[in-house]
């Protein structure tokens, strides 16, 4: 190669990484994206910032890896621009998209499509997190506005965020049970909703739980809140009593596993939801905005038994994002001789039933 081909190769190189970056707007929301999971983590669930988990935002051409293991990625270029986390830049590289979408400890590439989820990955002692960009989920229809969607998709994040905060410790959950029980092959929060949504005494006494639950959140009264809590409580111990036995009695302790998973997770959303709600919202309305996006039973449970954790037991997050976390209807059993706050919204969170 000629020298004066050599320059130009090096000069047209040196244009190309110094114009690689995401669009505009993409870049803005990746960073609010990691403003906000800061800000969550110190204010909210008290855990120290760091580390951050790899984090995948990804469009229809390309992802973009931040905090990535760069000897596990395939070929992949650094962008022109960083992104900032805990007060340090963070670098951004893209990975364009062959065969779907690439992820850290799957043998195959990921569908593109509009998902945001937390996976493990180093044989379950590590997390990452894909989270899609604006540029894609803003071609869905019938989610709202661009800044409606916008919010919700940041709820999102925040929500997988926080999985990345307790996967390691639920999937050693799931493995230690696995040596006492058979396990479901396909298991994820979604299971006793997949079994029993189609029973209607199970059903029915689920929402009722559901609805003491709301109430006890919203009660007027300490004595009211305690005596819904109770009532709640009993009930969700008689349908384990009756439903999880035999092949089934595994289920009791995977109920606590993902209604602790997505409860946490769910609780960490709303605090932001109501961080960034309009002017005046009041709770309810912000619990039932929360509600109206998911019909998953185990998500809407459990921000109500964390909601009621949250006000009853000082320092939860410390037990909750550690090995080992507690049955959290055990905890708030163990809270039935405390007073609840009386608080000044009425309405209890309201959960939608699957047609």
């Amino acid at each position: 190669m000629s020298w004066v081909l050599l320059v130009c190769t090096v000069l047209i190189t040196s244009v190309q990484a110094q114009g690689l970056k995401p669009d505009a707007a993409d870049l803005r929301w990746m960073q609010t994206a990691l403003d906000r999971w800061e800000d969550v983590c110190r204010r909210h669930l008290r855990l120290p910032v760091e580390p951050l988990a790899w984090v995948i935002f990804y469009d229809e051409h390309y992802a973009w890896h931040v905090s990535a293991e760069k000897a596990l990625l395939p070929a992949h270029e650094p962008a022109a621009v960083t992104l900032n986390f805990a007060g340090r830049p963070r670098e951004l590289l893209r990975v364009t998209h062959r065969q779907g979408l690439w992820v850290p400890g799957r043998n195959e590439a990921l569908p593109i499509k509009v998902d945001l989820s937390a996976m493990p990955y180093a044989d379950n002692q590590k997390s990452f997190c894909i989270i899609p960009l604006p540029s894609i989920f803003h071609k869905l229809d019938g989610l709202g506005a661009a800044a409606e969607m916008g919010e919700l998709f940041l709820g999102i994040a925040l929500h997988e965020l926080t999985h990345t905060r307790q996967l390691s410790f639920v999937m050693g959950e799931i493995k230690r049970l696995s040596k006492r029980y058979p396990v479901p092959e396909q298991l994820d929060d979604n299971l006793l909703e997949d079994t029993f949504a189609k029973n209607k005494a199970y059903a029915g006494q689920f929402f009722r739980e559901m609805e003491l639950l709301g109430n006890a959140y919203m009660a007027e009264t300490p004595a009211q809140g305690k005596r819904d809590l109770a009532r709640a409580l009993q009930m969700i111990q008689q349908r384990r009593a009756r439903y999880f036995v035999g092949k089934r009695k595994v289920y009791a302790p995977l109920e606590e596993i993902f209604l602790t998973l997505e409860g946490a997770a769910m609780w960490a959303h709303f605090q932001m939801a109501r961080d960034h709600a309009p002017a005046g919202e009041d709770v309810p309305t912000t619990l039932n905005k929360l509600a109206a996006k998911t019909n998953a039973w185990s998500q809407v449970e459990g921000l109500s038994l964390f909601l009621l954790i949250d006000r009853l037991v000082p320092d939860w997050q410390i037990r909750y994002f550690a090995p080992n976390p507690p049955s959290p209807f055990a905890v708030l059993r163990s809270t039935l001789q405390k007073p609840i706050r009386k608080i000044s919204a009425t309405k209890p969170l309201k959960q939608k039933r699957k047609q």
